[in-house]
């Protein structure tokens, strides 16, 4: 049996004071406005090719 260890992921994080209070209790990782608003999958598509 492998063991992995549990990873938290934080939903929804608008602030940097969200975000920090995030890190405070652990958080490991955090999506939300705060790093991007939502697009289009055409968009991400786009983006994607061009880098």
């Amino acid at each position: 049996m492998c063991h992995r260890p549990l990873l938290i992921v934080a939903e929804g994080v608008e602030t940097e004071d969200q975000l920090n209070r995030l890190k405070e209790q652990g958080c490991d990782y955090a999506q939300g406005y705060l790093f991007g608003r939502p697009v289009s999958a055409d968009t991400l598509l786009e983006k994607l090719q061009s880098s």
